[in-house]
């Protein structure tokens, strides 16, 4: 794989999502002791150019050619990056992740080729349908009520003042 270190292309044994983990890992132990810190990490996954990830972050059967199966493809892009964030948390020292809040949330709906029922490949991303538009909101931590769930209409928008607040 390459990655960007610096402005300069390096080559790499990692995934990328691996690499996004490892380097967030990094920043959140040079904060040490202090406090409050933000960290913003931004998956570049499940996104083209198709690939399979790593076996050993997902457990898809793949094609040798990822454009041969573009919905198990990106199911597998997925998981991979499902794999690293619960890395992310589970590597981070307990007593900060017991005060960390984690805000994950979708840019924008699945590609129209990975589209799968009960989505139809029109409706998909790039378009004000449900499958381009709808995409997941997550937050954990502290004072967020576990397994809640909440059927308002949010905008990323809504995000920032969320942060500020915080």
């Amino acid at each position: 794989y390459t990655t960007v270190v610096d402005g300069v292309n390096v080559s790499t044994a990692n995934y990328a999502t691996t690499e996004t983990v490892n380097d967030a890992l990094t920043v959140i132990d040079e904060f040490g002791d202090e406090q409050p810190w933000f960290v913003w990490l931004a998956f570049n996954t499940a996104h083209t150019p198709w690939h399979v990830p790593p076996s050993s972050l997902q457990d898809y059967v793949c094609p040798h050619n990822p454009e041969d199966d573009k919905p198990t493809v990106g199911r597998a892009m997925t998981t991979a990056m499902d794999t690293e964030i619960g890395r992310l948390l589970a590597q981070m020292d307990p007593a900060v992740r017991a005060e960390t809040i984690v805000i994950f949330v979708g840019d924008n709906g699945t590609h129209k080729d990975a589209t799968t029922a009960p989505f139809v490949r029109d409706h998909a991303k790039a378009t004000i349908y449900e499958g381009g538009i709808n995409v997941p909101l997550i937050i954990a931590g502290p004072g967020v009520a576990a397994g809640a769930e909440c059927a308002g209409l949010v905008d990323i928008t809504d995000i920032f003042a969320t942060v500020l607040d915080l």
